[in-house]
């Protein structure tokens, strides 16, 4: 993470009910509730949020974006795309979140650069062991020293 950075995570997805369903599987577990979740409708908002990472509501850059795929305007894949193509959000790492269990969607989200794809409706256990595996900062917040 760079310095201007935060702990947030940016859900972007442009199912109003698949939102109040990810923003309730946040709220619903522990390890989970405190983490800054900010949204975006679609991926033009996800972009222009993160084009004026000083001037929104994330306080920088989050330090992880939810990705939906299959979104009107600009897919998953081509928000992917911009992205890894930005040196400025190269380095977010992307969760795909998909309705589709098809292996050549996951494998492409895979090559668009998403470090994980997890399937809907989200399972906290399985985002937080993806978490897990991002390390750094993620391992400290979900599994605080006793």
């Amino acid at each position: 993470m760079n310095s201007g950075d935060s702990m947030s995570i940016l859900l972007v997805d442009d199912n109003a009910g698949d939102r109040l369903l990810i923003r309730m599987a946040f709220q619903g577990d522990p390890a989970l509730a405190d983490l800054p979740l900010h949204e975006a409708a679609n991926g033009r908002a996800c972009l222009d949020l993160l084009a004026r990472p000083d001037e929104n509501p994330i306080g920088g850059r989050p330090a992880l974006v939810l990705l939906d795929l299959n979104m009107p305007g600009l897919s998953g894949f081509e928000v992917l795309d911009r992205l890894q193509a930005d040196a400025d959000t190269r380095s977010v790492p992307v969760i795909v979140l998909t309705s589709s269990d098809q292996d050549g969607d996951i494998a492409t989200s895979l090559d668009h650069g998403a470090v994980e794809v997890l399937c809907k409706p989200l399972d906290p256990d399985r985002l937080k062991r993806a978490l897990r595996r991002l390390g750094g900062d993620w391992r400290h917040r979900l599994d605080p020293a006793p």
